[in-house]
């Protein structure tokens, strides 16, 4: 059974016809199995990355590395940086990190 709150987000994105792309790190996945533990949602989800490494980053994502290099994991900086660079790889409404 899925939780109410990811079953709510899911009606929301689907309602609005939204897009979300994922780029994960410490979360190993957990925030994708989520959003796609609610039938229906390739509606709304267009993919995601475990980003662990540093190699992982580079390979999925489109990062600024000399933006990158200035800030410190696990900031509200970084994750910010990498839900861009999610949404702006598969083109997606919203990007999640």
């Amino acid at each position: 059974m899925f939780s109410d709150t990811v079953t709510d987000i899911a009606g929301l994105l689907i309602d609005r016809g939204d897009t979300v792309s994922v780029a994960e790190s410490s979360t190993g996945g957990l925030i994708s199995a989520n959003l796609l533990s609610v039938p229906g949602a390739s509606a709304y989800f267009q993919g995601g990355s475990i980003v662990y490494t540093l190699a992982s980053r580079r390979a999925f994502l489109d990062l600024d590395r000399a933006r990158v290099r200035e800030l410190k994991p696990l900031t509200e900086e970084m994750v910010a940086e990498f839900a861009r660079a999610a949404r702006e790889k598969l083109e997606t409404t919203w990007g999640i990190a």
